[in-house]
């Protein structure tokens, strides 16, 4: 019977040695599973954050070229309006020049003709101051006669 307690004793710790060995097996297959398992995940998250920077990156690069284009349209926008401003302003002062030029002549001119009224004035006073004279003249030579 010792011996029979012994062969089973002996019989289980084999039996349990076996199983243990069969479970260490099988853990070390689930985790291998589970590190491929994890390790393929792992690579498609690596590709999904790669394909995400070259996303990034081309919205980044289409952003700059859009950036890019508006700041050179805008710039050709205010160097035509500035252009345009000053046409405009060259022309407004050509007008007010032409303007000034008028004004000038027109005060030439009305200056011109007070002087000429003027020298008329003088001119029809000396006209009549001889005139007098001619006739205070007459007088004195009709009132020497008549004396």
């Amino acid at each position: 019977m010792v011996q029979a307690f012994a062969e089973l004793r002996e019989t289980l710790q084999h039996d349990l040695h076996e199983q243990f060995r069969s479970l260490e097996q099988q853990l070390q297959r689930d985790g291998q599973r589970q590190r491929e398992r994890l390790d393929a995940e792992l690579h498609k998250v690596r590709q999904q954050l790669a394909t995400l920077e070259q996303e990034t990156l081309r919205q980044q690069q289409a952003l700059r070229a859009t950036l890019h284009e508006t700041l050179e349209r805008l710039r050709k926008e205010v160097t035509e309006a500035l252009q345009r401003l000053a046409q405009d302003v060259g022309s407004a002062l050509q007008q007010a020049d032409t303007q000034a030029q008028r004004a000038l002549e027109a005060l030439r001119n009305e200056v011109l003709r007070m002087f000429l009224e003027r020298d008329a004035t003088t001119l029809r006073r000396h006209e009549l101051a001889e005139q007098l004279i001619a006739l205070g003249k007459q007088l004195q030579a009709t009132a020497s006669d008549d004396a």
